[in-house]
Order: structure tokens, then sequence, then C-alpha cells
């Protein structure tokens, strides 16, 4: 019984640190926004207010969107079924060409991600609740990794 309680307790502590991200996102100024839906679950009008929605927060944080720059701010759905369950798998992740120290070449990495999977009752407000979410937590960072 004692196991139980102290697989509890980790799980607990786990879930209040998934906050925390091993990333720094200092001193990013410009981003691309993309939505990637392989989830079918989302009509192409949910997608273009994700996107808005992905714009607007990272205007408020003085971040340009407005264009096509190296770096991308990318919105990643899955879904998977389990049972009669659907879950939706959320990626919020900040991606581009970054070079590697030890060769000196190009290649594509991830600087930045952050993970949310909800079960679905409703698609369209299961996703933005998630998204808005994961936004709040990259503007806390962000915040956070920009303080002078």
């Amino acid at each position: 019984m004692w196991k139980k309680s102290v697989l509890i307790g980790v799980l607990l502590t786990l879930c209040t640190l998934h906050a925390v991200t091993p990333f720094s996102i200092s001193g990013l100024k410009q981003l691309s926004v993309h939505v990637a839906d392989y989830s079918d679950l989302l009509d192409s009008s949910m997608k273009a207010r994700l996107e808005r929605v992905m714009h607007q927060k990272l205007k408020a944080l003085g971040i340009d969107t407005q264009g096509y720059f190296n770096e991308s701010f990318i919105l990643l759905l899955k879904s998977q079924k389990v049972g009669k369950i659907t879950l939706l798998h959320l990626d919020l992740m900040v991606s581009g060409d970054v070079v590697r120290m030890t060769q000196k070449t190009p290649t594509f990495g991830i600087s930045y991600l952050l993970k949310d999977s909800v079960e679905v009752e409703d698609a369209a407000a299961d996703v933005m609740e998630s998204l808005e979410f994961l936004l709040e937590e990259f503007a806390e960072q962000y915040k956070q990794d920009n303080e002078e």
C-alpha cells in the first residue's frame, strides 16, 4: 500500500514540475507560425483560428510573426484512439536551422518543446483550452528568460 502512496506522490511532484523546461527561449524576435494537424478532428477554419491566437500571443510578447523566418513556432496536433476514447496530443515547439558546435554544419533542431494531452469531448473547445495553457506556459518562460 505504501508503494502506491509513494508512486502517487512522485506523479504529483512530476506534474507540478512539468511547466519547467530545459530550453532557453531568450532572444527570440521573429517566428513563423504554423499549425500541423495530423488529427483529422479540426476543420480549416479552426486551424486558422488557432494560428490567429498564436500570432496574437507572440505579438503581445513583442515577437514579430509577419513574414517567413528561419525559426518557426509550430503547434503539432495528433490524435489517438484508446478504446472508445479519443486522445489529442498537442506539441508546441520552436524549431529551425541550428549549427552543431562540433561539426559546424547546419541541421534542423527543436529549441523549445512543451506537450499536452487531452481527452476529446468537444475537439474545438478542447484544443483551444489546451493551446491557451501551452501559450501561457510559453509566455511565462519567455518573460523569465528575457528579463534584463
